[in-house]
């Protein structure tokens, strides 16, 4: 799968306590211990630190997670804003500061919707 810092992840919800789980970019592999098991089945997470031979979580201090042991959540839309200045629409995603604009020249009639499609595209490539 290959996580990087700042992913969004859910833990699998078909562990099994003490399954043994594969990172895959290492011959490493890392049991589900009991706090995983228990606690955190289905929670999402966010990727903090990347070594190779596991993830570190902000959620959880000193919990080892594999590529097996995660799966990674669909883009959420809803961190996305969008507005006008003037003759150009600018969208920005909240979560990553990324921005993106759409300029309308001076010989064009300004329409908003078209602008913001034109910046939504910039912003997601």
């Amino acid at each position: 799968m290959g996580f990087k810092e700042g992913d969004r992840v859910r833990v699998r919800m078909d562990l099994e306590l003490y399954q043994k789980c594969h990172m895959e970019k290492s011959n490493n592999y890392e049991s589900v211990n009991p706090l995983v098991y228990n606690y955190l089945l289905g929670e999402t997470l966010t990727i903090d630190e990347v070594m190779p031979y596991c993830y570190y979580c902000k959620e959880t201090a000193n919990v080892r997670f594999t590529d097996e042991m995660l799966v990674a959540l669909p883009y959420d839309p809803t961190h996305i804003a969008i507005w006008q200045d003037g003759r150009k629409v600018i969208a920005v995603n909240t979560d990553t500061g990324k921005r993106s604009e759409a300029r309308c020249r001076p010989d064009d009639t300004f329409d908003f919707r078209i602008g913001a499609m034109l910046a939504l595209q910039r912003l997601l490539i």
